[in-house]
């Protein structure tokens, strides 16, 4: 066979495979997100969009949310032990209050789960079901960024918490005590500001993880070509810490190590950091 026919016939398989797969997403449930087009000087050139029943003014470039986006949900304390939050194109804030409660904005309520299961497990998950292949999406685009914002009980002590937060942001500015936490990342953000956990697993990609409180027990950290900061509120000489680094660079209490090397402090104590990085950055400091 010429080259030239290898090439038309493969182009023409990638093609209706393509469009396949288009299909298929939209028998899921997909619609096609054509975001921005921007050109010099920053002018938007063919700003359009169709996705569900969302409509863009592509004058006045507002961006108006079905009147049914704005949910909220309550929970007792009781039920309540541990939290799970697998959010994808949404910004999370986690504050304290008097009470559970959950409050979304601009995600239908077809788009997202909000529950507490039979174990006791507080459920936000909107990316459970999201697909996205081609740009064609079953969730919002970064135009309609949905938002959560989750209460905790003032003083309230978990059993486990999870925050994985795929794109978009998780910030927490309450204070979350938990026997076991686990902190994710893809290429999103997230923040805790005060983490008192007893077991710690943090993971990034590309994202960036900002940590403070005290972490007790063994802590696992990952990172990829993103970041991770930790701040521990506690005496150092309680922790050792084991590291293997690869092309990234990890920090200890204002020792830096880079380039390819595996480290470790010493005695292993009860309070022991795993760390592992590609090419990213780990600091961990001690108040």
């Amino acid at each position: 066979m010429k080259p030239s026919r290898f090439f038309l016939s493969a182009g023409a398989v990638l093609l209706v495979l393509g469009l396949l797969a288009v299909g298929i997403s939209f028998i899921m449930g997909g619609s096609w997100d054509e975001t921005l087009s921007i050109v010099n000087m920053g002018e938007i050139s063919n700003f359009y969009r169709r996705n569900d029943n969302t409509e863009l003014d592509s004058d006045a470039l507002i961006w108006s949310a079905p009147e049914d986006t704005s949910l909220f949900f309550d929970f007792s304390s009781e039920v309540v032990k541990k939290a799970e939050i697998n959010i994808t194109n949404a910004d999370v804030t986690i504050v304290n209050g008097d009470s559970f409660s959950v409050t979304i904005d601009n995600i239908k309520k077809d788009d997202i789960s909000c529950k507490v299961s039979r174990t006791g497990t507080l459920i936000i998950d909107n990316a459970s079901n999201s697909f996205s292949l081609f740009n064609v999406v079953r969730r919002r685009s970064f135009i309609n960024r949905g938002s959560v914002v989750l209460t905790v009980p003032r003083g309230f002590a978990f059993t486990s918490i999870e925050l994985i937060s795929h794109t978009g942001s998780l910030i927490s500015e309450a204070e979350l005590r938990t026997e076991k936490a686990v902190l994710e990342t893809e290429s999103g953000a997230i923040s805790v500001a005060g983490l008192y956990s007893d077991k710690t697993t943090i993971k990034t990609g590309t994202g960036a993880i900002n940590v403070a409180g005290i972490l007790h027990g063994k802590t696992e950290i990952k990172c990829d070509s993103g970041s991770v900061e930790v701040a521990i509120k506690d005496d150092k000489n309680l922790y050792s810490y084991t590291a293997d680094s690869g092309m990234g660079e990890i920090s200890v209490d204002g020792t830096v190590y880079s380039g390819s090397s595996r480290l470790t402090s010493g005695k292993t104590m009860s309070d022991n950091i795993r760390m592992t990085c590609g090419s990213g950055r780990i600091k961990i400091s001690f108040d």
